[in-house]
C-alpha cells in the first residue's frame, strides 16, 4: 500500500493548507542539523493543527529513547519516522513501550534496499524510500 506524506513543515499556515489535500500524513523534523528542525514546543503547536484523519509524523535521526519519550509525551504525534541507523532492538523497545505508535523506517534507494527491507520487515509499520545521501550531497554540491 502506498501512502502520501508531506514533510518539513514550519508554519501553521502551510500545515493548514496541506491538511486540505488528500494526504495520509504530515511530518515535522526534530533533528537539529536540519534547516527545517522544529523544537518539541513547535511540533506540539504545528501537529495540533493537523486533523485527526491525517497521521502526525515526527522525523528523527538516531534518537535515544529519551528523545522519543519526550516527543510522544509532549505532542500529539502518532507516528515516529526513524531516519538513521536505528537497531531492531531499539525499534522493539519503542514498540514495547508505545504499542499504539506507528513506526516508519526511512531507507535509502540504493543497492541495499531489498536487504534493508528484509531486515526491518516485521518490526516497522511502514517504509519510506528516500534518495541515497551520497546522491543528495552530490546534487547539492553542484547547485
Amino acid at each position: 500500500m502506498m501512502k502520501l506524506k508531506f514533510c518539513g513543515f514550519t508554519s501553521i499556515k502551510d500545515v493548514t493548507a496541506a491538511s486540505q489535500l488528500p494526504i495520509d500524513a504530515i511530518g515535522f523534523i526534530h533533528y537539529e542539523k536540519s534547516k527545517r528542525h522544529q523544537t518539541i514546543t513547535q511540533i506540539k503547536k504545528l501537529a495540533s493543527a493537523v486533523p485527526d484523519h491525517i497521521d502526525k509524523v515526527c522525523v528523527v535521526v538516531n534518537p535515544d529513547l529519551t528523545t522519543i519519550e519526550h516527543v510522544l509525551s509532549n505532542t500529539p504525534i502518532n507516528t515516529i519516522q526513524l531516519h538513521g541507523t536505528e537497531s531492531i532492538d531499539f525499534i522493539q523497545e519503542i514498540k514495547k513501550k508505545y504499542s499504539s505508535i506507528k513506526i516508519t523506517k526511512a531507507l535509502a534507494a540504493d543497492e541495499n534496499i531489498i536487504q534493508n527491507i528484509n531486515k526491518y520487515k516485521g518490526f516497522v509499520d511502514l517504509f519510506i524510500i528516500d534518495t541515497p545521501l551520497s546522491v543528495v550531497w552530490w546534487y547539492r554540491s553542484n547547485i
